[in-house]
């Protein structure tokens, strides 16, 4: 069986020497969600690991979804409190 390798030299060498690098130019990037990460940055302590500061976000999303769920049941037939908006 021969197997001839996916990448030939010149893709390995593309991808040893890739740098990433995210640019993002929007309005609301640039005037809102940038200048209000780095105020936060400057209040979080350095020893707060990056995996916390996304699991701490993933629970921010996912606490109403399961909320919901445990207050109307699977089919979230019925009316919710009105702090249930608010949440």
């Amino acid at each position: 069986m021969n197997v001839s390798p996916i990448f030939d030299e010149e893709d390995a060498e593309h991808m040893r020497n890739h740098k990433y690098s995210a640019i993002d130019e929007g309005i609301a990037y640039r005037f809102c969600y940038s200048p209000l990460a780095a105020k936060l940055v400057d209040c979080i302590p350095e020893y707060v690991a990056p995996n916390t500061l996304t699991l701490l976000g993933f629970l921010h999303a996912i606490f109403p979804v399961v909320l919901g769920f445990s207050l109307e049941g699977f089919t979230l037939v019925g009316e919710l409190p009105s702090w249930f908006m608010f949440l």
